[in-house]
């Protein structure tokens, strides 16, 4: 319900095309029918409303995400989007909200490790040259390798081998370790996060192919498998998001697990409700899209690990 009816104009100003006051949009070039010279008041009232607007449509969604696994997916396809967020709007808020819960957690613990290892990160002067030890950096070179640490004790990697090639690697790992260090590991973190941002909205896709490849007799178009992935991925960041938080209060494996667990069971779920598959070949399915999506997603968290760590 709108808080202020819409100011209109009689005349379009995009074509001229004369306008009923009933006309929201221009039949002759489709331009919306909206004044827009109007006092701060107004305005404020319109901001409000659309925030208003889209909150009940998030609540809604959410709600119905949550509670009942599929059914939004299998509401969508079936054309009933009016009442809804858009799949890829709801993507998008909700990873923000992720993503930013997970900067300011884990942001938080590098800046105390950083603050504890700033005696460490100030003492990284040196770089490793023929296995001996620069400044506060130590080298403890074997057969086997050249482990090096900082002046904490702390050993950060190991590179294997004596040769020239081994000590070009030491001396490039020592310094992105310092440069690191001394950044607290912020600005890797940041890094990380922003890797993983972009990867996990090319999974996605990722994952609707593998759906649509276990599904591919369903006959269904690729892009409903699309809308099955992002709604089954908002509602993973969701229940991951209540994870982290919880996890400041109760760190427990068994968490971990249950959240693992009920991943799961809402896929099933999800996937039994819009293919209506058999309860065993549903479940059949559900293990394999699991561990091979956990697979790929546990290699490419990695690689943005590995990225970060390299480009930093």
């Amino acid at each position: 319900m709108s808080l202020r009816k819409k100011q209109t104009t009689p005349l379009c100003p995009n074509c001229d095309h004369v306008l009923e006051s009933t006309f929201n949009f221009c039949p002759h070039c489709g331009q919306e029918n909206h004044d827009i010279h109007l006092p701060m008041s107004h305005l404020f009232s319109e901001v409000v409303e659309s925030i208003l607007h889209f909150d009940g449509k998030f609540v809604h969604t959410a709600r119905l995400l949550v509670t009942k696994p599929g059914e939004l997916t299998e509401d969508f396809n079936a054309g009933k989007r009016a009442r809804f967020v858009p799949p890829v709007r709801m993507y998008i808020f909700v990873s923000f909200i992720f993503f930013m819960i997970l900067s300011l957690l884990y942001g938080r613990q590098s800046e105390a490790a950083g603050a504890a290892n700033t005696h460490a990160a100030s003492g990284m002067q040196g770089v490793i040259t023929n296995g001996t030890a620069v400044d506060s950096v130590i080298a403890d070179t074997s057969r086997s390798g050249s482990r090096i640490s900082t002046s904490d004790g702390k050993y950060h990697f190991i590179i294997s081998g004596t040769d020239e090639d081994s000590k070009e690697m030491n001396e490039f790992i020592a310094a992105k370790v310092k440069k690191m260090e001394a950044d607290h590991y912020h600005g890797f973190i940041a890094s990380v996060f922003k890797i993983i941002s972009y990867m996990m909205f090319l999974l996605m896709p990722f994952a609707a192919l593998l759906v649509a490849l276990a599904y591919r007799k369903s006959k269904r178009l690729y892009i409903e498998h699309l809308v099955f992935s992002v709604h089954f991925h908002c509602f993973a960041f969701m229940l991951i998001s209540v994870y982290f938080l919880a996890s400041e209060l109760i760190a427990s494996i068994i968490l971990t697990l249950c959240v693992a667990a009920f991943l799961c069971t809402y896929l099933y779920l999800s996937l039994r409700r819009v293919y209506k598959e058999s309860a065993v070949r549903t479940a059949v399915k559900t293990a394999v899209l699991s561990m091979t999506y956990s697979t790929v997603l546990f290699l490419s968290v990695l690689a943005a690990f590995a990225a970060s760590f390299f480009l930093f």
